[in-house]
C-alpha cells in the first residue's frame, strides 16, 4: 500500500501544478495590449472593441474613484479582459474553478490587477451594461488592496459596490432571512454572493457615509484604527444602528 501511495504522489503533484498554472499566468496566449491615459488593458486578439469599451468606462469613472480613495496620483490601472467567462474562472483558483464558479461571476482582482469578462461575453443574467458596471467595482478592489491587503471581504465589497453606484433595489430584503452580524465576517465568495452580501455590504457603507461621513470610511479601509477609535462605538453598536437604517430605507415588507 505504501509503495502505491509513493507512486501516486508524483502524479497528484503534476496534476496540482497543471491545474494551478492559470492562477499565475493571467495573460491568455496571443493577448494584445491597449495602453491608455489611465490603464494598461490586455485583451484577447481580435477583441479591440471590447478593450475600447473598457477604456471608455474606466475614463468615465476612475477620476472620482481615485479622489474618494486618495489615489489622485495613482499609477495606471492594469486590466485583463477575457473573451470567455471560463478564462476568467480558471484565473481564480485554477481549472477546478470551472466546476464551482457561479454564473454571476464576471470580475475579480488579483492584488492590484483587475480581471473582467468582455462586454460581449455570453453570460447568463448579464448584459453589456451590467458587465461594464462591474469594472469600477473591480478597480476599487485594486486600490483597497494597495491600502489594506487584509481588509475584510464585506467592507471591501461594500466600498466597491458603493463607489460603483451598484445600489440594490429598495425591496432587496423582501423574502430574505435575517442578516446576522456573523455574516460580516464571511470570506467565501460564493456564500457571500448567495446570501446577498453585495447588496447588504453596499447599504452598510451607505449607512456609514450618511451617518458618519466618508472620512470615517477611509479610516475603516486603512485598518489603522478600531471601530471605537473611528466611530466612538464598537462594531456591535454600529451593526445595531445599521439594522435600524435598513428597516427605514430598505424595509422587509412593501
Amino acid at each position: 500500500m505504501k509503495k502505491k501511495i509513493i507512486k501516486i504522489l508524483p502524479i497528484i503533484a503534476i496534476l496540482a501544478i497543471i491545474q494551478s498554472v492559470p492562477i499565475f499566468a493571467l495573460k491568455n496566449i496571443g493577448m494584445d495590449k491597449l495602453e491608455t491615459e489611465n490603464a494598461y488593458i490586455y485583451y484577447d486578439r481580435g477583441n479591440l472593441t471590447s478593450a475600447e469599451m473598457i477604456r471608455d468606462k474606466l475614463d468615465d469613472t476612475i477620476e472620482d474613484i481615485r479622489f474618494k480613495l486618495g489615489y489622485e496620483d495613482g499609477e495606471k490601472a492594469t486590466i485583463y479582459v477575457y473573451e470567455k467567462q471560463s478564462s476568467l474562472h480558471i484565473r481564480k483558483l485554477g481549472f477546478i474553478t470551472l466546476l464551482i464558479a457561479p454564473d454571476w461571476y464576471i470580475g475579480d482582482n488579483k492584488g492590484q490587477i483587475a480581471l473582467i469578462v468582455s462586454p460581449f461575453a455570453e453570460v447568463n443574467g448579464h448584459s453589456q451594461e451590467s458587465i461594464l458596471s462591474a469594472l469600477p467595482h473591480e478597480i476599487v478592489h485594486t486600490y483597497n488592496y494597495q491600502t489594506n491587503p487584509k481588509l475584510s471581504y464585506f467592507i471591501d465589497n461594500g466600498v466597491a459596490s458603493y463607489l460603483s453606484n451598484q445600489r440594490p433595489t429598495n425591496d432587496f430584503r423582501v423574502g430574505r432571512d435575517a442578516f446576522p452580524i456573523e455574516n460580516l465576517a464571511v470570506e467565501n465568495q460564493v456564500r457571500f454572493g448567495n446570501m446577498g452580501g453585495y447588496a447588504y455590504s453596499y447599504t452598510y457603507i451607505e449607512f456609514l457615509d450618511k451617518t458618519y461621513g466618508w472620512s470615517s470610511i477611509r479610516e475603516l479601509i486603512s485598518g489603522a484604527k478600531s471601530y471605537e477609535q473611528i466611530f466612538g462605538k464598537n462594531d456591535t453598536q454600529i451593526y445595531s444602528e445599521w439594522m435600524q437604517f435598513l428597516d427605514t430605507e430598505y424595509p422587509t415588507h412593501k
